[in-house]
């Protein structure tokens, strides 16, 4: 009983991680896309890689909740 719920609470936990690294990826796409040519090429390719980063994690998140099996 004590794995399951231990499984579960990790679950609950990673979801949440993945749900907020794809909101700030989305934040960051939608950053990028309302500031236009008021960025510098410098701050579009750091926001850019944050984007990526965050879809990185989240996916991380979602596998470690497959590897348990969610």
């Amino acid at each position: 009983m004590q794995e399951k719920l231990t499984k579960e609470t990790r679950n609950v936990h990673n979801l949440v991680d993945e749900t907020l690294h794809r909101s700030a990826a989305d934040a960051e796409h939608a950053r990028r896309t309302s500031a236009g040519d008021s960025m510098t090429a410098n701050e579009k390719i750091v926001s850019g890689v944050d984007q990526v980063k965050h879809l990185t994690e989240a996916e991380l998140d979602a596998a470690k909740r497959k590897l348990r099996g969610h």
